[in-house]
């Protein structure tokens, strides 16, 4: 029997990417709901793709908002959130 592969809508249903600090989803922010539809992807997807504090272990990243009441941290390595 063969396993259907999942389509790119049906894995962003599945996955819970929030705002480590404000619990937002990329779908509740306007910045990315925004830029995504530019580009013809999902919110969700322009997180995973584009956003530089996203890290994909937790399914956590800084909305923009939070990144600059979080001080705006940095690494040599690029900040992931938690």
């Amino acid at each position: 029997m063969k396993t259907k592969m999942k389509t790119l809508e049906e894995l962003d249903d599945e996955l819970d990417i929030r705002c480590i600090r404000c619990k937002k989803t990329p779908y509740e922010l306007s910045e990315y709901v925004d830029a995504a539809k530019e580009i013809g992807i999902t919110a969700q997807q322009f997180v995973i793709y584009e956003e530089g504090t996203y890290n994909p272990k937790s399914g956590h990243f800084a909305c923009t908002e939070c990144y600059i009441k979080l001080n705006m941290p940095a690494s040599a390595k690029g900040w992931k959130a938690p």
